[in-house]
């Protein structure tokens, strides 16, 4: 009997452990979501705000307020810039911890489980009740969120596919997943994956095959983030008329990758990123592959950080897009950014760039550095002029012959449209048009050859220049700069 009573005494102050927990975390968990809206209540033309918390034992019902506010096109030419008011209203189930009991997800150890779902929207068109009688899967679309125990924070989105016909076209959506990890210490990890998007048109289509992105990211100084990513874009396919012509074009791209690296060593942020495309298909032209090796060397974290700090605060003081104010109030946190980051040296290379066209090959680099003797940087934006000299920019640049002459017949073309329109021009037959084009095309290459900017290397077109010590070279023949002769 007693071996009994101990059993059920044992159980009751475990209920009782239990509830105690669940009532002090709810209360922790309400103070930690208003903490939060108020953290971002004011964003300038962004505001968040609380609209209703109620919290019970298990769970909590919340619903968050956010408003935007969007320039109205003006109905009249000199009308002042308008605004209209977007209103969008999350509502949030909220299960407290230590186990909450009747979440979705299941009833896993965690400080709380969240789910959100957009509950109206206002000031747009069509509403949201309008929008989820065309596609009714939108209403399962939700966010989920995980509060740990240690303070890590797991969250998931998700919004389902569908197939819906919105204002005579056919919209197939894949659907879209999106998921991250946060971590105590700044450390961020997540992914998003979008499996297909495809449009049907009347007289035409597109499909987009996929899109993946995948980040690991993790915050060195106060709104300074390095990171390492890499962005999958997949194939897309698109045929559509073309305009007043009466013929199709036909588009097929394939894959593109991105991938995105950075590092912070206590004092500078090193940065690269390459892209590689495998090509893309216009009708019966061929571009491609494309590849771009870029770097940024030697920047000032505690210059970025400060930056990003001030962007964020600067914004917070506008309740409206109004361009001119924003671009007064900007100005000096660009000044500061752009001095602080003279210093340590900074470079920015392309390290190389490579693209194939129906028309031939480019291929190129280009290498910029900040090279003070004893690293002084300028103390603001209006003295950056005096320390050009101490800029070095190194570029080579190589063509294929029939590539530059189509780069320069673009040109040719526009001014030979503009002068006859202007009636500078007399209206030629097109063969007599053509020879006339072709002409000034050679003529334009063997002059750029002539004042050295180009060399001419048989079916090859070259050009190195060089900028240092205050000197400019173009394929190793001084040009003249700031006014010297």
């Amino acid at each position: 009997m007693k071996k009994i009573v101990l059993i059920v005494i044992v159980i009751l102050v475990a209920v009782s452990g239990w509830a105690g927990a669940t009532w002090f975390v709810g209360s922790k968990v309400e103070d930690e979501y208003r903490s939060l809206v108020q953290r971002y209540a004011n964003l300038g033309p962004v505001k968040a705000s609380v609209k209703s918390y109620r919290r019970g034992y298990l769970s909590a019902r919340a619903e968050t307020v956010m408003e935007m506010q969007i320039p109205k096109a003006p109905s009249a030419e000199g009308e002042d810039l308008q605004f209209e008011t977007v209103r969008v209203v999350f509502g949030h189930d909220i299960f407290h911890g230590p186990l909450p009991i009747g979440a979705p997800q299941g009833a896993t150890p965690a400080l709380a489980l969240m789910t959100t779902r957009i509950v109206s929207t206002s000031g747009v068109e069509p509403d949201l009740d309008d929008l989820l009688q065309q596609v009714p899967e939108l209403a399962d679309a939700f966010s989920y969120s995980r509060i740990g125990f240690d303070g890590s924070i797991g969250g998931a989105m998700e919004i389902p596919p569908f197939s819906s016909e919105i204002e005579d076209v056919t919209l197939i959506w894949g659907g879209l997943t999106a998921s991250s990890e946060y971590k105590p210490g700044g450390k961020l990890v997540g992914q998003v994956e979008m499996p297909n998007l495809d449009l049907r048109f009347a007289d035409g289509s597109m499909t987009w095959q996929s899109i993946s992105y995948q980040l690991d990211m993790v915050e060195a100084l106060p709104m300074l983030f390095v990171c390492s990513g890499n962005m999958l874009i997949g194939g897309m396919q698109m045929d559509v008329p073309v305009r007043k012509s009466g013929k199709r074009t036909q588009v097929r791209m394939q894959e593109v990758r991105i991938d995105s690296d950075s590092s912070y060593d206590g004092q500078l942020v090193d940065y690269r990123q390459t892209v590689f495309g495998e090509g893309m298909t216009v009708d019966d032209q061929v571009y491609g592959p494309l590849e771009i090796d870029m770097e940024m060397k030697n920047f000032s974290g505690q210059a970025l950080s400060d930056y990003q700090q001030e962007i964020l605060g600067a914004y917070g003081e506008f309740d409206q897009l109004d361009p001119d104010a924003i671009i007064a109030r900007l100005m000096p946190v660009y000044s500061r950014l752009v001095v602080g980051l003279l210093a340590n040296k900074p470079e920015f290379n392309i390290n190389r760039f490579y693209v194939n066209t129906p028309k031939g090959e480019a291929r190129g680099m280009i290498k910029l550095k900040y090279d003070h003797p004893q690293n002084e940087a300028p103390s603001e934006l209006a003295m950056v002029s005096m320390y050009v000299p101490f800029f070095k920019v190194a570029a080579d640049l190589v063509v294929d012959r029939q590539l530059a002459k189509a780069m320069i017949r673009s040109n040719v073309e526009s001014q030979y449209q503009k002068a006859v329109a202007s009636g500078q021009q007399p209206e030629v037959s097109e063969l007599e048009k053509q020879a006339l084009i072709n002409k000034q095309v050679e003529m334009l290459l063997q002059m750029y050859a002539a004042q050295g900017f180009i060399v001419i290397d048989g079916e090859q077109v070259t050009s190195r220049l060089v900028f240092a010590d205050s000197q400019l070279q173009v394929n190793g023949k001084p040009l003249p700069i700031f006014g010297a002769q």
